[in-house]
């Protein structure tokens, strides 16, 4: 091999062996910070509720129950309002 093909050669090595350890670091990089990022997740999925937030979370469940039998309630006072005055309400 004459020194031209050899420089040649080694011009066109040099950016592939560079490129090549670039993704191998860019792999290892994403690897690395899946790992850390299941790890978070997992921490956090394994938590209970924050138990101010069950508390709001029940008070809410509470206040919808109640407005329901209010509105049923409201539903039926109109419909017997509706049939003793004969008139049409939707």
């Amino acid at each position: 091999m004459n020194r031209e093909s050899a420089i040649k050669t080694i011009v066109w090595v040099i950016p592939i062996i560079f490129a090549a350890g670039g993704v191998w670091w860019q792999v290892r990089a994403a690897v690395e910070r899946m790992s850390i990022l299941h790890v978070e997740v997992h921490d956090h999925t394994e938590e209970p509720a924050h138990p101010v937030g069950l508390q709001r979370l029940e008070s809410l469940e509470k206040t919808q129950d109640e407005m329901l039998i209010e509105q049923r309630q409201q539903g039926q006072s109109l419909a017997a309002i509706c049939q003793a005055t004969g008139a049409q309400c939707r």
